[in-house]
């Protein structure tokens, strides 16, 4: 079987995962999620992060399985791009950390 074939599952799985693996944290700590969208100034954090999970996981799951990838990958593109174009904040790196808890691991 050519390689091309493996070429675009791959790339499916490893899209996907970035976006499933983001989600799965928010839903680890939606409390903490809300805490770092409030401190980004995210209208209605409390129900933003609970919106943002719903995307990052279905999203993710959606485009893994091929179910309206192109819209799924167009929704997350969206996502991306407004993450990457919002104005950096301090402490914007260690989001991951704070929200499971594991704040004095970087000090």
């Amino acid at each position: 079987m050519n390689g091309k074939a493996f070429l675009l599952p791959l790339a499916r799985l490893l899209m996907s995962s970035l976006f499933v693996w983001d989600g799965i944290v928010q839903l680890r700590n939606p409390g903490g999620t809300a805490q770092y969208f409030a401190s980004v100034h995210i209208p209605a954090p409390n129900i933003a992060v609970w919106i943002s999970i719903l995307v990052h996981l279905l999203g993710g799951l959606a485009l893994l399985a091929g179910f309206y990838s192109r819209w799924a990958a167009a929704l997350l593109v969206l996502v991306y791009a407004r993450m990457k174009l919002s104005p950096p904040t301090e402490g914007i790196g260690n989001r991951e950390h704070d929200e499971l808890g594991d704040r004095d691991a970087l000090h």
